[in-house]
């Protein structure tokens, strides 16, 4: 039996708790060792009956066997904090039993995908992503590095989504377009429209606002 370190005891860490408990539940893999978690007020704590053994640094120091996973909400943090990590590190992916996932898509290391998504056939998810409660992907579509997806959002077909891009809530994006790097689409946000990057778009149609 793996076991597994949450890295991240916020929100999201619970819920990637979740995520780990409903797969183990569906077929024994793991015990959860813990949470690591740089914030002062939660080292000690006891979250959803698993222990904060310390700070996310503890990973570098410790010769103990663990699998991980980044359970950071901003892309922008986790990248920072994958890059503070030893390379040797076994990142491993929560993916709730009730996803819905076609056999041809490709899956990265350390991705999240939440209960009631869709992901489409030939699509290409890459390392540390987040694909959250019932958002949807369509066929041929690529998912770089970090990309944050939030519930309820609508990626359809043959879209592009770059490093570390955000996207909101029951956004929807149409076929084909391309979201930048570190770029963000806002709640609800209509993308007709390439998103360049760094960029932050919102309305429906989607605009930049910054």
């Amino acid at each position: 039996m793996k076991k597994i370190i949450i890295i991240g005891a916020g929100d999201h860490g619970r819920g990637v708790w979740e995520i780990l408990r409903a797969q183990n539940e569906l077929n024994p893999q793991f015990t959860l060792a813990g949470f690591v978690d740089d914030a002062a007020d939660k080292q000690g704590l006891i979250i959803n009956q698993i222990l904060v053994l310390g700070k996310i640094d503890r990973l570098n120091q410790t010769t103990e066997a663990y699998s991980c996973i980044l359970a950071i909400a901003n892309p922008e943090v986790k990248k920072q904090i994958k890059q503070r990590l030893a390379g040797n590190i076994d990142y491993i992916n929560a993916v709730h039993p009730a996803a819905t996932i076609a056999p041809s898509v490709k899956l990265g290391k350390g991705v999240i995908i939440g209960a009631g998504v869709v992901i489409a056939g030939e699509t290409d998810i890459r390392d540390h992503i987040t694909i959250n409660l019932n958002a949807t992907i369509g066929h041929d579509c690529l998912l770089e590095d970090y990309c944050t997806i939030a519930p309820g959002a609508n990626i359809t077909g043959r879209v592009k989504i770059l490093e570390g891009a955000d996207i909101g809530a029951n956004a929807a994006i149409i076929p084909g377009r391309i979201i930048g790097r570190w770029s963000k689409v806002g709640i609800g946000a209509v993308v007709l429209k390439d998103v360049a990057e760094n960029t932050t778009v919102f309305g429906n149609p989607a605009r930049v606002v910054w």
